[in-house]
């Protein structure tokens, strides 16, 4: 069997753009958080404490969009290994596997 019922085909559809969507996310937005920096004749002297709580904001923001790609590639990931799943579940059943009780909508 080469096809799959339409709910497989589409988790593993999910389960490809989501990880796509987090490597794009990695390689765009948490590069660009990680090479964001204020120079230092930009702060005005008397403005004691901003390096400090830049810094602060700085890793907090790099920590927290790393979390998100980090989580994303893990849901794509499990995603996949349920297609996947349902894949040799398919080829060994039929696409009965399937009940189709509950279709996914794209």
């Amino acid at each position: 069997m080469t096809s799959f019922s339409m709910n497989t085909e589409l988790l593993a559809a999910m389960a490809t753009e989501l990880t796509r969507e987090a490597g794009i996310f990695e390689h765009g937005a948490v590069a660009k958080i990680h090479k964001l920096a204020i120079p230092e004749s930009a702060i005005p002297v008397f403005a004691f404490g901003f390096n400090g709580s830049y810094a602060r904001l700085h890793a907090s923001a790099e920590q927290g969009a790393t979390a998100l790609q980090s989580t994303v590639t893990s849901i794509g990931d499990a995603l996949g290994r349920v297609a996947a799943y349902y894949q040799r579940m398919e080829q060994q059943q039929g696409k009965d596997f399937d009940t189709g009780a509950a279709k996914i909508h794209p």
